[in-house]
């Protein structure tokens, strides 16, 4: 099989996220992940990319940001 690695850009592909997400982020809530992560990409520019093979095996939260040194 092979294996592909998307940003998830819709409501739908951030909610498939959540089940891999919870196993290092227990306590969020399901409730809770959606609005959170809406929120993060529009303050702060988070994504998120996750790894499929079939079905969704692994997930990263990610920014890209400038900083002054």
């Amino acid at each position: 099989m092979n294996s592909k690695i998307t940003i998830a850009q819709s409501e739908q592909e951030i909610l498939d996220c959540y089940s891999v997400m919870v196993e290092l982020r227990p306590h969020i809530q399901p409730a809770e992940f959606l609005p959170m992560v809406k929120r993060l990409s529009e303050i702060a520019g988070f994504q998120l990319a996750y790894l499929t093979n079939s079905e969704i095996k692994a997930v990263a939260g990610f920014l890209i940001q400038t900083t002054f040194r």
